[in-house]
């Protein structure tokens, strides 16, 4: 039988986490009790993801947000950082980046 607790406390790494295909990831593995660190281009949506999964009491999870263009090498270790710093480890990395 699978453990129903299993994501409980991991810390999960969405990019593009503001995409439509990105916020469904957000919002379901906050609902399993992962810890989030959000990322996209737009500051103001990542705000918004991340009171929108808060106002649907996903528990006690810990959110964290920065927005960054992945198309910047600099960017890209800029944000790293920044989760490797507000939330240790990354234990599960979605990555929504693609191509348009």
């Amino acid at each position: 039988m699978l453990n129903e607790k299993i994501l409980v406390n991991k810390n999960c790494f969405i990019s593009v986490a503001s995409g439509s295909i990105g916020e469904c990831f957000a919002q379901r593995f906050a609902k399993d009790g992962c810890n989030l660190f959000l990322t996209g281009k737009s500051e103001a949506k990542l705000r918004n993801l991340k009171d929108k999964i808060t106002g649907s009491k996903p528990g006690n999870i810990k959110i964290f947000f920065a927005p960054g263009d992945f198309e910047d090498e600099g960017e890209i270790h800029r944000v790293l950082g920044l989760s490797a710093d507000l939330m240790g480890d990354t234990d599960i990395l979605i990555n929504c980046i693609g191509i348009t």
